[in-house]
């Protein structure tokens, strides 16, 4: 008989009193986030030498042994600063500024640079102070002779003297034209040592340069020949002489007659 099914029966058996219970759905499994990986501390080993070292700490200096017999050297020990002290209160206080101090005044310059500049500065020396006594020179160019003809053509030559006296003074006379190996000039000419209009530092020409020169109309002027006069050989007189001309090459080229004739400052 089937007992399971017979409603008037009055006793059921447990397994048919049990009726199948629902359970919820279990939710999907989510995958968790990693965990953030945060960086290893170091270690102690890891940390640089002396970081936690105290301040002021001086590590001993490292010694070797000594030998037997040989006495040990006496132990390292740092330099202590002398403490500061002032009997002035207001000395103690001016180690430590404020901001509100005045601006010191500028170190006075030192006296020799002083006097340097105080003294006046010393006019050059002269090279020959002899000279300073003569103002100008008369230089009169009398005659020439023997002059060779530079054009290699053996005709006339046409001459004219140039007149130099150190750099800033050149003066020329008038040129002749068809004249012979003889030239006669007479031509006068004042020969400033010093120009008017010269620096007061200026020395005076110790020396006057006289060239003879062969114009050339068509290509330009050829030198025959100089001769070099020193000034102090004009102190006290007059000289009338004949130069001897000499060219480029170092060879004669001739003679110049000059009468060159000092004049003297005055006081």
């Amino acid at each position: 008989m089937d007992y399971r099914n017979n409603s008037s029966y009055p006793y059921k058996p447990a397994f048919a009193q049990q009726q199948p219970q629902s359970y919820p759905s279990q939710p999907t499994y989510q995958q968790q986030p990693q965990p953030v990986a945060y960086p290893s501390q170091p270690t102690y080993s890891q940390q640089p030498a002396g970081a936690y070292a105290a301040p002021g700490y001086a590590a001993p200096v490292a010694v070797a042994a000594p030998g037997y017999g040989v006495p040990a050297p006496a132990p390292v020990v740092p330099a202590v600063a002398a403490p500061i002290v002032a009997d002035d209160p207001n000395a103690v206080m001016a180690l430590y500024p404020t901001g509100n101090e005045e601006p010191s005044e500028p170190a006075a310059v030192a006296d020799d640079d002083a006097e340097a500049e105080a003294a006046p500065a010393t006019p050059p020396e002269l090279a020959n102070p002899v000279v300073e006594t003569i103002e100008s020179v008369m230089v009169d160019i009398v005659e020439a002779r023997e002059l060779p003809d530079k054009s290699d053509t053996f005709s006339s030559i046409d001459p004219f003297v140039v007149i130099l006296a150190g750099t800033h003074t050149r003066l020329e006379t008038p040129c002749l034209s068809n004249t012979g190996p003889d030239a006669v000039f007479n031509h006068q000419v004042t020969v400033p040592l010093i120009p008017e209009d010269a620096e007061p530092d200026v020395a005076p020409a110790d020396e006057i340069v006289l060239e003879v020169w062969e114009a050339n109309s068509v290509l330009a002027h050829t030198l025959i020949g100089r001769a070099r006069v020193q000034v102090e050989q004009l102190i006290g007189a007059a000289i009338d002489r004949w130069f001897d001309l000499v060219n480029e090459e170092g060879e004669a080229a001739g003679q110049l007659r000059v009468v060159l004739t000092p004049r003297m400052k005055t006081e």
